[in-house]
């Protein structure tokens, strides 16, 4: 960011392969690089949003590992492949993952920011709830694959949620909306497997719940 002809420095992103072509058009990046054209969201902090500081950076593999008995926390921006997370799982920032995200049976992911997951040309890299789990959001979502809620999984969200994919609830499977003012965009079809829970106060863009 250029301030009265001083550079500082908003963020970074670790990005695979050499970056041949850089521009930029509002908060939009475009990186041309030799594994494929890349588009960055920058997102500016808010007032009120969770102060994303003090958290580690994430320096490891393309996929995050969040084993049983860990409980991990980072922070920043950051693309990855995917995340399967096992226990606890806390992310502050900007995230991304090309891939599949797994929340396992009574795990726990807290995502304080935005995290677009999946690709619409694989929407079977879904993003998937299952048994006993929560992921926990503040901020929003994108999925562009799939995303299924399996038995009592819980999505409880405080932000956006929009899903390009499917979404599919399976019997005692629960959508908690914290608050007001959160949305909730599904462009695929829904389908609910037993019973489910949708609570709180939310606006269905779509009418699809």
């Amino acid at each position: 960011e250029n301030k009265a002809g001083q550079m500082d420095l908003l963020g970074s992103i670790d990005l695979q392969g050499s970056s041949n072509y850089v521009m930029s058009k509002g908060t939009y990046i475009f990186v041309a690089s030799g594994t494929g054209l890349k588009i960055i969201k920058y997102v500016a902090p808010e007032n009120g949003v969770v102060n994303c500081s003090s958290y580690a950076q994430y320096t490891d593999g393309e996929w995050l590992n969040v084993n049983s008995g860990q409980t991990l926390e980072f922070g920043g921006t950051k693309s990855l492949k995917g995340i399967n997370v096992n226990q606890v799982l806390t992310w502050c920032g900007a995230l991304t993952a090309t891939e599949g995200v797994n929340v396992n049976s009574n795990a726990t992911f807290n995502m304080y920011g935005k995290l677009y997951q999946g690709s619409q040309q694989n929407p079977w890299n879904a993003l998937n709830i299952n048994s006993g789990s929560l992921f926990n959001l503040e901020g929003d979502l994108t999925t562009y694959g799939n995303m299924t809620l399996n038995s009592n999984g819980t999505l409880k969200v405080k932000g956006n949620v929009t899903i390009f994919g499917d979404l599919t609830l399976n019997q005692g499977s629960k959508i908690e909306f914290v608050g007001t003012g959160s949305t909730i965009t599904i462009h695929g079809k829904v389908t609910k497997n037993g019973t489910s829970t949708i609570a709180g106060t939310y606006s269905d863009t779509n009418h699809k719940l």
